[in-house]
């Protein structure tokens, strides 16, 4: 992803939208996680950017971070909740095991999808969650899906082949529907 992506998202924290992310984070992981195991839960965010989503997660438990990019690092780096932040991509050849592993908008930047949803699942806890969001419809993929860095988009079905045949889907769902008629809509 282009720097000034990078530089969009450390402003675009209070935007409608990133704070509506954030309470279906809170929600959606709130619904499969005790409280009582806060203090010992471990959480991964995969491809954290800049931090977008470490306020939620730290209040679910100890937050790792996992970025390529230098000002995303940089940025990880200087956050209050972060225990630890690894620079390298997925998949890879860090080793560790987590309670909950994040990869909001994360998928679609990577070639190999398979292999890292695989790499994902490798490191997750028995009876571990993982979280994604992902872009819909590969219809809908243009010019600005090539621009931040995106090899695809996905429908459920697409995503679901991605998931090893064990998995337990516990929810799902199109998040922004509502807006879904003005992207549709607009030329």
């Amino acid at each position: 992803m282009n720097t000034d992506a990078y530089q969009n998202y450390s402003h675009e924290v209070s935007s409608w939208l990133h704070q509506g992310r954030m309470q279906l984070i809170r929600q959606v992981l709130s619904w499969y996680l005790t409280p009582d195991a806060k203090l010992s839960r471990e959480i991964l965010e995969v491809g954290a950017g800049v931090g977008q989503n470490i306020e939620v997660l730290r209040t679910l438990g100890t937050v790792d971070a996992l970025e390529v990019d230098q000002l995303g690092l940089d940025r990880l780096r200087s956050l209050a909740g972060v225990r630890r932040v690894f620079d390298t991509g997925i998949p890879s050849d860090l080793h560790g095991e987590w309670d909950v592993i994040c990869a909001c908008d994360v998928i679609e930047h990577i070639e190999e999808d398979a292999a890292a949803v695989r790499w994902i699942f490798d490191r997750l806890r028995p009876g571990g969650l993982f979280l994604a969001t992902v872009p819909a419809f590969q219809w809908l993929f243009s010019d600005h899906d090539r621009a931040l860095g995106h090899y695809r988009r996905y429908d459920a079905k697409a995503f679901d082949a991605l998931l090893p045949q064990d998995a337990i889907r516990l929810s799902g769902s199109y998040f922004n529907t509502y807006i879904f008629p003005l992207t549709f809509t607009h030329t």
